[in-house]
């Protein structure tokens, strides 16, 4: 079995050469070094674009972070709203219901859509961003 290494880009070569068994695979492993040795991968262009592409993958996780949190605000208040009450405070905390105090209950259910909603927007404005650095 023949693995063409030239295919490979820098970060998947060093991966690579961190997981081979050296005394198992030998002629593998020299391989890796011969092709991580060669002129046209140390080039400051190929590195360069290597890492932009790494900054690129990082700000899609950090988009898709953002709107799953987003997506959990939009859920709790959705289900706040449905139960009609929540509580305030961590310990023993202060029971708010809409029958009670329906202001407070309100204005916290909409502080909570718009907390998901600015989530929301910070996620699209990130994964956007992350896409047009290409």
């Amino acid at each position: 079995m023949s693995n063409d290494y030239k295919n490979y880009s820098r970060k998947e070569l060093l991966e690579a050469l961190d997981s081979i068994d050296r005394d198992r695979f030998p002629e593998r492993y020299q391989m890796l070094v011969e092709e991580l040795r060669r002129p046209e991968r140390n080039s400051s262009e190929i590195k360069e674009k290597e890492r932009i592409a790494e900054k690129r993958e990082r700000s899609e996780c950090k988009g898709i972070f953002i709107l799953l949190v987003s997506s959990f605000f939009y859920l709790w208040s959705i289900w706040v709203a449905y139960k009609q009450q929540f509580y305030l405070g961590r310990h023993k905390g202060r029971l708010i219901t809409f029958e009670d105090n329906p202001e407070i209950f309100v204005a916290m259910v909409v502080l909570t859509i718009c907390i998901a909603t600015y989530l929301l927007y910070l996620g699209i404005k990130v994964l956007t961003s992350a896409t047009k650095s290409t």
